[in-house]
């Protein structure tokens, strides 16, 4: 599975993620330690996490972007804001930070009026990017997430 350094957030990273659990490994978009820490160290609860999210994201990687072409943004809101939300507990730093600044970005541009199109389409293009990165890495070490994830 290569070498895994954990890195803890940088400072340019937002105050709302700094906590123990939130350390990026280099060469993965799941840090299952950080997982496992957000679980409560129940290794179980981290692994139904992980696949819930798995499933999740195959739902929001449709749906989203459908969302932004029907310009809902009020749904699109509210999916970003639970995808989020999801990601406070799991290992997924990047997606999480991405999430996290697609929805303050929406919420901030509805306040003031109709968001800007191509803004919306660079914000979640992304958001995408990182669902993507998170569904890959889930999809080729699904199997292993018992032997990945021990207490």
């Amino acid at each position: 599975a290569g070498v895994r350094f954990a890195m803890p957030a940088t400072s340019s990273t937002s105050s709302s993620f700094s906590s123990t659990a939130d350390t990026i490994a280099v060469d993965t978009p799941v840090n299952v330690d950080a997982s496992l820490t957000l679980a409560g160290g129940k290794p179980a609860l981290a692994r139904d996490m992980l696949r819930m999210l798995a499933v999740s994201l195959a739902e929001d990687h449709h749906d989203i972007p459908v969302l932004v072409r029907e310009a809902d943004t009020a749904m699109l809101l509210a999916r970003v804001h639970k995808l989020h939300g999801a990601t406070r507990y799991v290992g997924t730093l990047p997606l999480r930070k991405a999430a996290h600044d697609l929805e303050v970005w929406l919420k901030t541009t509805l306040a003031q009026g109709n968001p800007d199109q191509h803004a919306l389409e660079k914000q979640v293009a992304r958001l995408l990017q990182e669902m993507t990165q998170v569904s890959a890495w889930l999809a080729r070490h699904g199997d292993q997430l018992e032997e990945l994830i021990r207490n």
